[in-house]
């Protein structure tokens, strides 16, 4: 073949790959009811709440600062109403390594980074799975040991990653917490958060008033904030984008999918990645 056919043979490949993945992702948004299925439009604007659903949280948290990027506002609320919060961290977290140390000082560094957010939140709760980090698999194992502490916590709201997510450890513990739930014939509220990726949200929840106790609890997390000004890119960034609209563009928000574990089921099969989550992580970051 020469090199003029199999340049054209590529490109063609890409694009049919490409149309491919953008209808894959038209079916998964119908399966979130967003788009209307005769229009193939947007269907739906996402409601603005003043205070978090559900009276006993549960976080399921990849690495440690997950929980307090994507929903440490929320959680805070949750907390000052006086809802017992608690928190799994499924991972590690010794692959964020600002330079310098080794994999168990990195562990042991961010646990304490997670404490101190946790104070700053006001966790009631958190455990750590230990999971190794950008390698959390799917094990019997490891889902009994997440069921016992459903059984112990038995929440009536679980936040955990959406599942359209770069990071593998993002969309392996969504998947583990759905296969937990679906065991035991638990149904609570699903509020699926964004963190690597923006999502179509359904529910944004008003943080103005704590955001201040947000940015605090994200600065706790230093060995992170050393290679990513964190409070920029999430409170200052995401969280102030969430406020077009609704919120005239004033204050903070961050942004939630709610949905059951029926629906977070549909979602998680209807997933249109056309690689695996290790591949799909790559392809975003580089590495």
């Amino acid at each position: 073949m020469s090199g003029k056919l199999r340049a054209r043979f590529y490109a063609a490949a890409k694009r049919v790959k490409e149309q491919t993945q953008a209808l894959a992702l038209m079916s998964f948004y119908r399966t979130m009811r967003i788009i209307d299925p005769d229009r193939a439009t947007i269907a739906y604007r996402p409601v603005l709440l003043a205070e978090p659903e559900g009276r006993r949280p549960l976080v399921i948290a990849p690495h440690i600062d997950d929980e307090v990027l994507s929903s440490g506002g929320t959680l805070r609320l949750h907390s000052l109403r006086g809802d017992p919060v608690a928190v799994v961290y499924m991972t590690d977290g010794g692959q964020g390594n600002p330079g310098g140390l080794t994999e168990s000082e990195v562990v042991a560094l961010r646990k304490t980074e997670a404490e101190a957010s946790a104070n700053i939140i006001g966790f009631n709760q958190i455990f750590f799975l230990g999971g190794r980090d950008q390698q959390l698999r799917l094990s019997a194992e490891f889902a009994q040991r997440l069921a016992d502490i459903v059984n112990a916590v038995s929440p009536d709201v679980i936040y955990a990653p959406f599942p359209l997510d770069y990071h593998p450890d993002h969309i392996a513990s969504t998947a583990l917490i759905a296969a937990v739930l679906r065991h035991q014939r638990r149904n609570p509220g699903i509020a699926l958060y964004e963190c690597l990726a923006p999502i179509f949200p359904n529910r944004l929840h008003n943080i103005t008033t704590v955001i201040a106790d947000k940015i605090n609890a994200v600065r706790q997390q230093k060995t992170q904030m050393q290679s990513n000004d964190y409070v920029h890119v999430v409170p200052e960034g995401l969280n102030r984008f969430r406020t077009h609209g609704l919120l005239a563009g004033q204050g903070y928000a961050e942004a939630f999918f709610w949905t059951d574990v029926p629906g977070l089921t549909r979602l998680l099969a209807a997933t249109p990645f056309q690689c695996s989550p290790r591949q799909a992580f790559n392809e975003h970051f580089g590495h």
